[in-house]
């Protein structure tokens, strides 16, 4: 029921988020905090996120979250 755009954004958003999270569950015991985290882990990081660097990825969830409240918004207005 959700246009072939607004399905695009939230599958690529959930796989995303998907990725990090694990990555996160298996390297990280407490609260992610990026300035104390290792090169190696950023790194990796930012491989599953398909960016260049940890900078870049962390603009691509920035703008990943932008993109999945527009859809939301849009999918709420339609109601």
């Amino acid at each position: 029921m959700l246009s072939h755009s607004h399905a695009e954004v939230l599958r690529s958003a959930g796989r995303l988020y998907s990725d990090l999270t694990q990555i996160l569950r298996l390297c990280v015991s407490g609260r992610f905090k990026p300035d104390t985290a290792g090169v190696d882990l950023l790194r990796v990081m930012a491989r599953a996120g398909d960016a260049p660097d940890f900078s870049s990825l962390q603009a691509r969830v920035k703008e990943t979250q932008t993109e999945v409240r527009r859809v939301f918004t849009a999918l709420m207005e339609e109601r």
